[in-house]
């Protein structure tokens, strides 16, 4: 037997199915939060909805571009923390940290064996967020400091889909 054509294959077919994993998965993500979203704004060309499925403030889509917000954003947030997260999740999508996300979990993909990938794409989506945050907190000035880290708090939740983008997940608040 060619050993080498049948590892090459079980890579390919694992590959494939993890990024068929996280398309179907994305898509499934996807369809939930806009199933019975409220529209509220249009900022640059990004849908900004209420949604009953959003855990908290979320960036989505490349090419059909989101930001959910949770439905229940005026009783959980002030008016200054709703606008420091809307601000966050509209960075992303100025950044282009959402096909950043695609292209990274391609690359994932491809190196699914090498545990060095795992660390650094979870190093990746940590940075990416810190320099969101520095971002924000640059244009709104010091003074904005201690409602986004409320807005932080507030805003935290357990699971995170890959290719989007959320303000924060309990397992990343302690180092934001």
């Amino acid at each position: 037997p060619d050993y080498a054509a049948i590892a090459a294959g079980i890579w390919a077919a694992v590959a494939g199915a993890f990024l068929l994993c996280h398309l179907l998965q994305y898509a499934v993500f996807r369809a939930r939060l806009l199933r019975r979203h409220e529209p509220l704004d249009c900022i640059s060309g990004i849908r900004v909805v209420l949604s009953p499925a959003a855990p908290g403030p979320l960036a989505f889509g490349v090419l059909d571009r989101y930001v959910a917000l949770p439905a229940d954003l005026d009783a959980r947030y002030d008016g200054q923390e709703q606008a420091l997260a809307l601000a966050h999740e509209l960075g992303h999508h100025a950044r282009g940290d959402l096909l950043a996300n695609w292209a990274a979990l391609t690359v994932l993909a491809l190196h699914w064996w090498n545990p060095i990938a795992w660390i650094a794409h979870r190093a990746f989506r940590a940075d990416q967020e810190l320099a969101n945050d520095a971002r924000v907190l640059r244009e709104r000035g010091p003074d904005a400091a201690h409602a986004y880290a409320c807005a932080i708090l507030k805003a935290a939740h357990g699971g995170a889909i890959a290719a989007a983008c959320h303000l924060h997940t309990v397992n990343d608040l302690k180092g934001r």
